[in-house]
């Protein structure tokens, strides 16, 4: 059973639960054995989802105890863009024509040719960051006094690659050629610059190819859950009876994500003596040797982000509840612990990454090869999140349904303290919490907010992870004390109304007291 307090909920269960209270109410007392196994499959996806449920019940003690025990396991096969064509390709332009993919009906699907919307560069949801780069000498006058000066580049000293054959190898540059040496001879076409990799360079201006972000990614993740719970219920002598709960849960979940490129405010260079930078010729001249260069849009594309989660909860419960002439009291102790493990495999360091493109040797990383043979795997890192959650409480409960008798009927209350204990960790990856740094080319934040002395940007502003923000390490506690009162009052045969008041002092803000009245 689910039950959802909405209103006043400040009030009985805490003065911080201003949003509402959502309580989960298992069955206990359970007498008896139940399971139920569902199968599910998909028509178009080759995925599968399980599902185990099962509850146990025993009394013994002559009915004096019971042990209720109730499972849930779920276990779900990964579901890859890459098996349906509208979560395959991050370009949706095709979905607004009636130019639709083989075995796709266009009825409903696509929109008339005279529609605004046909065809809409809004619905292009690639990337201009991909393994076929773009790159900047920086300067246009790298190239000064060589017949080939802005032959292979655009008048900004900007090119591109592309993949050997492409027919954008030998384009000029076509209408955005910012004077390219071939347009301002009135030619359309470029002498062929073949890398030697399997690509080629031409002006930029060509169009870059663009990236499909979902083409390799999950549409959802696998996953395995399960969740145990626990109910231990003894009746003493007296009148006096203990409960207890125990509670287990844990998941593991596994999702491929896109792979990771550099911030424009964060970009790379191809370092003066890259290996393969230098080895790239043009009828044996080593155009760009020596040059070193700004990637103005790439990605590295070769190894797909894998992200990895574990969550673990553990939850413990001791109470005991009797009564003493007219009054019902109840003490319990709770105490729960709530971990999550977020590890990213596959992302880049940044310093790693500046090293490998500045690398002289075989041992460079390659941007010119189209992620084949590039020597990624040297700058590849395991990227964590670890975060805790504790929770210590102990409250004591006394009830009278009958304090006082009106006209309507009997006044019910109910009085109590509470005290809990709370704590949160977020530790973060020493290459995103600054202790491990990197240290950008440019100054690009406020002077001496993050630069150091004769360097660039550094952490806060920058971390050393590639395409994540710095975030530093989180910790907080508190100890919160509490006491409330709630009154049921009748007023009429139909008509109650409730009033609660509850004061709380906390060690790390000031004290709050709350109430609640209802009708």
């Amino acid at each position: 059973r689910m039950e959802i307090l909405r209103d006043g909920a400040s009030a009985i269960y805490g003065a911080d639960a201003v949003a509402g209270v959502v309580n989960n109410v298992l069955q206990q007392n359970y007498d008896g054995f139940v399971f139920r196994v569902k199968q599910s499959s998909y028509d178009n996806f080759d995925a599968n989802d399980t599902t185990f449920t099962a509850k146990f019940g025993k009394d013994f003690n002559g009915g004096a105890s019971n042990i209720s025990v109730m499972v849930n396991y779920y276990d779900r096969d990964r579901i890859m863009g890459s098996e349906d064509p509208r979560w395959s390709d991050s370009d949706h332009r095709k979905w607004t024509t009636c130019t639709l993919p083989a075995g796709v009906e266009a009825e409903g699907r696509c929109l008339p040719a005279d529609s605004p919307w046909a065809n809409n560069s809004n619905f292009r949801n690639t990337s201009a960051h991909a393994l076929y780069g773009q790159f900047d000498m920086r300067s246009s006058s790298e190239l000064k006094g060589n017949a080939l000066n802005h032959v292979f580049t655009d008048s900004d000293g900007e090119f591109e690659i592309f993949p050997l054959g492409d027919p954008k190898c030998i384009n000029n540059g076509g209408g955005k050629s910012k004077g390219t040496q071939a347009t301002k001879a009135g030619e359309t076409t470029n002498p062929l610059f073949d890398t030697g990799y399997g690509t080629c360079i031409a002006p930029d201006g060509n169009g870059a190819l663009r990236f499909n972000l979902w083409g390799g990614t999950d549409y959802r993740s696998a996953l395995k859950r399960h969740n145990v719970f626990v109910f231990i219920n003894h009746e003493l002598e007296g009148g006096l009876e203990t409960f207890t709960e125990i509670g287990l849960y844990g998941s593991d979940s596994n999702l491929t994500r896109h792979p990771s490129y550099a911030f424009s405010s964060s970009k790379h260079r191809v370092g003066p003596d890259n290996y393969y930078l230098n080895q790239m010729t043009y009828e044996g001249e080593a155009l760009f040797a020596g040059k070193e260069l700004y990637i103005d849009n790439y990605r590295y594309a070769e190894r797909f982000r894998k992200v990895d989660v574990e969550k673990r909860t553990y939850r413990f419960l001791q109470g005991i509840r009797g009564s003493t002439e007219n009054w019902d009291w109840e003490a319990a102790f709770v105490q729960s612990k709530a971990t999550a493990d977020d590890v990213t495999h596959n992302r880049l360091s940044n310093n790693l990454v500046k090293k490998a493109l500045w690398d002289s040797t075989a041992a460079a990383y390659n941007p010119f090869a189209a992620g084949v043979n590039t020597n990624i795997d040297q700058a590849i890192v395991d990227v964590y999140r670890k975060g805790t959650s504790e929770l210590t409480m102990f409250d004591f409960k006394l009830s009278n349904n009958e304090i006082v008798q009106l006209p309507a009927g009997p006044v019910g209350l109910l009085v109590g303290g509470e005290f809990r204990s709370e704590s949160v960790t977020d530790d973060r990856d020493p290459r995103l919490d600054g202790t491990i740094t990197y240290t950008d080319y440019d100054v690009k934040s406020e002077a001496g907010l993050c630069n150091v002395a004769g360097g660039g940007d550094t952490y806060p502003c920058v971390s050393d992870v590639l395409n994540s923000s710095p975030t530093g390490d989180v910790f907080g506690e508190h100890d919160v004390t509490s006491v409330f009162a709630e009154l049921q009052v009748p007023i009429a045969e139909r008509v109650d109304a409730q009033l609660a008041v509850r004061h709380e002092n906390s060690t790390d803000v000031d004290s709050a007291t709350v109430g609640k009245f209802a009708f």
